[in-house]
């Protein structure tokens, strides 16, 4: 199980995250969502594809204006895994 890592997400953002200006605005307020969320996938008839390979992502949303842009949390390492008890 896979859990996120708000202090560790934060930091790196900090770190990492030069220009903080939204590209569609030059506002630089945002928030940061707490949750993790996955693009969906469509089928060749339209309709929703489920299972498969997920990627995780956390949005970013500019205050201002809306913009919203994704940041992958297992990329910057701000993913904990945590073991369920479990024997593996």
């Amino acid at each position: 199980m896979y859990k996120l890592n708000q202090e560790k997400l934060l930091s790196e953002l900090n770190r990492k995250w030069v220009n903080k200006s939204c590209c569609m605005c030059g506002q630089s307020k945002w928030n940061i969502d707490a949750q993790m969320v996955t693009p969906m996938k469509f089928n060749e008839n339209g309709g929703v594809q489920l299972g498969g390979n997920l990627i995780p992502l956390i949005p970013v949303t500019c205050t201002y204006c809306g913009n919203v842009l994704f940041v992958n949390p297992m990329v910057i390492d701000a993913v904990d895994i945590i073991n369920d008890g479990e024997n593996m």
